[in-house]
This record gives C-alpha cells, sequence and structure tokens, in this order.
C-alpha cells in the first residue's frame, strides 16, 4: 500500500494519538485519585463515628462507674454502722453481764452504788461502791467478791457509816436510801476474765 498522504500530515496524526493516549491516562489518574480519596472520606468518615460512638460510650460508662462508686462508697459505709452497732452491742451485752455476774455476789442487805466497766477492767484495780444496812453487811460484801469466781483480789478501802456525820448520830434528815442503807462501802476489786463471761444461772439469781 502506497502512503499518498504528506510526512507533516503523517507526524500531525501520530502526535494526536499520542495526546489521546495522554488524555486517557489523565482521565484515568484523575478517577483513581478520586476514588482514593473518596475511599480516604469514607474511612475518615467511618472511623469518626466509631470515635464519637466509642466516646459516648466511654461517658456512659463512667456514669455508671461513678454511679457504681457512689453504691460502693455507701454500702462500705453501710457496712461500717453495722460493724459499728455489732460492736456496740457486744459491748453492750459483755456489760449486762458483767454487772448480772457482779449482782450474784452482792450479799442481803446490800445495793450496788456505782462501778465503772469496761473491757480495759480485767486485771486493774476497780473501785466498787456500795451501801449496806449495816458494817457487817459491808464485811460481808469485800468476802462476797474475795470468794467469787470473777475477782482475783478484793480489799476494803472504807466502810462509814453517814450517820455518824450528823450532830446526834442518828438518821434525822436522811430519807430514802440513806435512810435505809445508811453504811457507804467502797472495795477495790481486780476483775479477772470471768467477769464477762455469762453463766446460766446469774440471771435467774439477780432476778429474785
Amino acid at each position: 500500500m502506497i502512503n499518498l498522504l504528506p510526512e507533516s500530515h503523517i507526524n500531525q496524526l501520530r502526535a494526536a494519538q499520542h495526546n489521546t493516549l495522554i488524555l486517557k491516562y489523565i482521565f484515568l489518574s484523575l478517577v483513581t485519585l478520586v476514588l482514593f480519596v473518596g475511599i480516604h472520606v469514607f474511612t475518615y468518615t467511618i472511623l469518626k463515628i466509631s470515635e464519637d460512638s466509642s466516646n459516648s460510650i466511654t461517658e456512659e460508662n463512667k456514669s455508671k462507674i461513678s454511679e457504681y462508686t457512689n453504691v460502693k462508697q455507701t454500702a462500705q459505709k453501710y457496712k461500717a454502722n453495722l460493724s459499728t452497732a455489732k460492736a456496740l452491742l457486744n459491748q453492750n451485752v459483755s456489760y449486762t453481764t458483767g454487772l448480772f455476774n457482779i449482782a450474784y455476789y452482792i450479799p442481803k442487805n446490800v445495793i450496788l452504788q456505782n462501778i465503772d466497766l469496761s473491757p480495759e477492767s480485767i486485771g486493774v484495780p476497780v473501785t466498787l461502791t456500795a451501801r449496806a444496812k449495816s458494817y457487817d453487811d459491808g464485811i460481808k460484801l469485800k468476802d462476797s467478791l474475795i470468794k467469787s469466781d470473777i475477782t482475783k483480789d478484793a480489799s476494803l478501802l472504807n466502810l462509814i457509816d453517814e450517820r455518824a456525820n450528823t450532830n446526834n448520830g442518828g438518821d434525822a434528815g436522811f430519807s430514802g436510801i440513806q435512810k435505809d442503807y445508811p453504811f457507804s462501802v467502797s472495795i477495790n476489786v481486780i476483775f479477772n476474765d470471768k467477769l464477762f463471761e455469762p453463766r446460766s444461772d446469774t440471771q435467774k439469781r439477780a432476778m429474785k
């Protein structure tokens, strides 16, 4: 086949073909770039939504944790109050038992007036004060405590007939307990561990 086109025209056709090919590459590059940007935008959007969702869940969890912390603190406070109440209850029971045990050894014609009891009362001197109808009754109280199983020792501090302090030495001006129990008794007592131990016959004896 004989090409009758001039050389310049042939070169122009070749250049046009090259330009068309270049335009195709440019177009494909633009499409690829758009797709690339679109994918990145889509990915960023998904990540942003996930981040917002995570932040929302985190805030919700923080709120729940805060509520749980408040509930936990309330529960701990309640538990502490229960422990305190239990300790006080146990302590009160021990005091009651201790008083019953002391009352068990108080003889007839003697009434207990005052004594300070605490868990620290064991093994240390404690002053017990009482009132008695006679001097002998006061001595009986001291002897009864010495023989008891709740004391290590007991000694008489004083035994005073308060009527002797009056002008006429009688019971004029006295009334009530002072008149019926004119002798004031103070005894130094050292209790042992059995003071706060329950005993089956204590309450029966104390209630008679």
